[in-house]
């Protein structure tokens, strides 16, 4: 659960109260029923976690340690019959289930069912040995914590057969206990603050609490106020916590022995902020915590994971080629031949629409087409020729206009699709890969089909990717970090304006989690990519591609899934990035087609060695040098070279907007 930059500062006072309260009583009954006298005794202990110092439903509370144990003796005259007999529990440590009480600060421990105290019975009916016999005990008890007292019911039900005959006898008594929490144990207070949380095992890594995800025990709590540590506790069995009682001040939650070849998982993943983790991977600890919003904070998560061997998302680029929907892509910043290679689609210029996003979660980027004349979106899970992994229509079909988009609008690690409708200038996402309603819906833009381009992309690293606006007649970029209209968040000039016919991309180039921009210069196929949202010279800056205004689509996103550090020493940058496990921004998607030509793959070989002369024409390197075809040996061996490379009409283009 997020909570961030609110917080008072207060004259501190005492801490008043942490930690676990105990619960233990031991109660008895004595009762005569039909002639038999049934006496025992229970014993009842655990200790309570309050999570909402409410205690208004039975959510608000953790038990752990539980311990309820009964035994006992019946003996006296049963239709006639002699009946001596001894009964006991077998299960010393049964659940104990917990619902809501007649009133705030009260709660009733209720039986989970008829065999909630199950055991033996051992005895004689007349001499003769109570065969199958079975003793159950059932507690209905209501616990007011403030006056440390219970109130309730104890049965206790003997059954067996004697004689082939079976019998059944049941006896119940009231019980009243004062004292069962020690004296001196510090109650929660509603109206003071408290903040509490579990520590979860996060199996698959994702920073979400799921289903199957398991507590984690022995890991310590520590509060710190103003980053000093002022109280602790072991989480219990459920992985809970809580501290409460707090004066006003500064405060965060730290955790503690985090077992060996484990770490902490992805911080505040998605939307549900009811089950995400809020702790810091390199600080072990959350944000100040912010009362802001009520005296409770809740769900102050630490999800633990696998340690991972530091590996990050790393976006490069790559081509669309239309005429023959043959994709090429790359998994580096560099010139030469595509790294994967294969076609999708329909070909012949149809006018589908290439998508690019990680449709099914495992960290790798694949492709996809819409088409727009249906309105309908073709996904790959792979980069291989076939059918769809993804087929379904989204939008209002009859080549409306409306542009392809592709990103993770709700942080669950899966990228979804939507639409940009540019006469209104509005957003239409989806979280799903169905038909249907719109999940988000605003406008942001000028509207009036202005020519503005759509960018998709997590501008903040917050996990969750928005949108944003590329404005062509000046170079301008306005994106935004939410769902909403009004202002950007972010907004500069990169590029020559003019409508140079320059296509905007984003991606995580440098693997520190955050999406930034790029443009692809299609007279030369030059891709110009930024690290940060600033204006001036590019952070990427190399050639790929035909050139020539040849009409292919660039693309963006991580084909090869997570990169090491290892593999990437050369570069500081990269190998100081952070462990991301997310994908960067994208493009948009692809066609089906199930039965892709093989024709057009080999056909396709002439373009191999399109795209090496390409790369080769503009390559570039850090000291602006450049090699062109036309640098070549002269009849004597000298080499010659041209007037104006297109290293230098890049070199123009910069100066006129750097």
């Amino acid at each position: 659960m997020r909570r961030r930059n609110r917080f008072e500062r207060l004259e501190a006072r005492t801490l008043l109260a942490a930690g676990l309260i105990p619960v233990d009583t031991t109660f008895s009954v004595d009762t005569n029923e039909n002639g038999l006298q049934l006496s025992g005794n229970a014993v009842l202990r655990f200790d309570a976690v309050v999570l909402d110092p409410a205690l208004d439903g039975p959510e608000d509370i953790s038990l752990t340690n539980v311990e309820v144990t009964s035994s006992g003796q019946a003996s006296g005259q049963v239709d006639g019959f002699n009946v001596v007999a001894t009964f006991q529990t077998t299960n010393s440590t049964p659940p104990l289930a917990i619902v809501a009480g007649v009133s705030p600060n009260t709660l009733q421990v209720d039986s989970v069912g008829p065999d909630h105290l199950p055991g033996t019975v051992t005895g004689t009916v007349a001499g003769q040995p109570i065969q199958n016999g079975e003793f159950t005990a059932t507690l209905v008890t209501d616990i007011d914590f403030p006056t440390r007292g219970l109130s309730g019911t104890l049965g206790i039900s003997i059954t067996g057969t004697v004689f082939g005959v079976p019998f059944s006898e049941f006896a119940q008594a009231a019980i009243s206990q004062i004292n069962v929490i020690p004296s001196g144990t510090e109650f929660p207070d509603p109206s003071l603050r408290s903040v509490s949380g579990r520590v979860f095992s996060d199996a698959d890594g994702d920073g979400l609490r799921e289903a199957g995800d398991q507590p984690v025990e022995n890991i310590t709590a520590v509060l710190l106020q103003d980053s000093v540590a002022i109280d602790s506790m072991q989480v219990d069995s459920n992985g809970f916590y809580s501290f409460y009682n707090l004066p006003s001040g500064n405060y965060q939650v730290r955790f503690d022995n985090v077992p060996s070849g484990q770490e902490f998982t992805l911080l505040q993943v998605g939307s549900d902020t009811t089950i995400d983790s809020d702790v810091d991977p390199a600080t072990g600890a959350t944000a100040l915590l912010d009362f802001g919003g009520g005296q409770t904070l809740l769900n102050v998560d630490a999800g633990i994971r696998t340690e991972t061997t530091n590996e990050f998302k790393l976006d490069t680029i790559g081509l669309y080629q239309g005429d023959i929907s043959l994709f090429h892509l790359k998994e580096s910043f560099t010139p030469g031949p595509s790294d994967q290679y294969f076609a999708f689609g329909p070909g012949g210029n149809a006018g589908w629409v290439p998508v690019v996003g990680d449709w099914n979660g495992d960290g790798v980027d694949t492709i996809g087409l819409y088409q727009p004349d249906i309105s309908l979106f073709h996904l790959k899970d792979s980069f291989t020729p076939g059918a769809s992994d993804h087929y379904f229509s989204f939008g209002p079909g009859g080549n409306a206009g409306w542009i392809p988009l592709a990103g993770d609008w709700n942080g669950d690690g899966i990228d979804t699709i939507g639409l940009y409708q540019p006469d209104i200038s509005l957003f239409h996402l989806k979280d799903s890969f169905t038909p249907g309603a719109s999940d988000y819906y605003f406008a942001f833009g000028p509207g009036g089909n202005a020519g503005w381009i759509p960018v998709v992309g997590d501008w903040n690293g917050d996990g969750v990717d928005t949108i944003g606006l590329y404005q062509p007649d000046i170079s301008l970029f306005h994106l935004k970090d939410s769902f909403t209209p009004g202002a950007s968040d972010h907004y500069f000039a990169f590029g020559p304006g003019g409508n140079a016919g320059w296509t905007p991309l984003a991606g995580d180039w440098n693997g520190d989690a955050t999406d930034t921009i790029g443009l692809y210069q299609p007279d030369i196929s030059l891709f110009h990519l930024k690290d940060t949202f600033t204006p001036g010279a590019s952070d990427q800056y190399f050639a790929f591609g035909p050139g020539g205004n040849a009409g292919w689509t660039p693309l963006a996103g991580d084909w090869n899934g997570p990169e090491s550090p290892v593999l990437l020493a050369a570069s500081p940058a990269l190998a100081a990035s952070s462990d991301v496990l997310r994908t960067g921004a994208k493009s948009v998607a692809e066609p089906e087609n199930d039965s892709a030509p093989l024709s057009l793959l080999t056909s396709s070989n002439a373009q191999t060695q399109g795209i090496r002369w390409s790369a080769e024409a503009v390559r570039s390197s850090d000291s602006g040098s450049a090699t062109t075809p036309s640098e070549s040996s002269g009849e004597n061996g000298e080499e010659t070279s041209s007037d104006a490379s297109p290293l230098q009409l890049l070199d123009d283009a910069f100066a006129a907007w750097q």
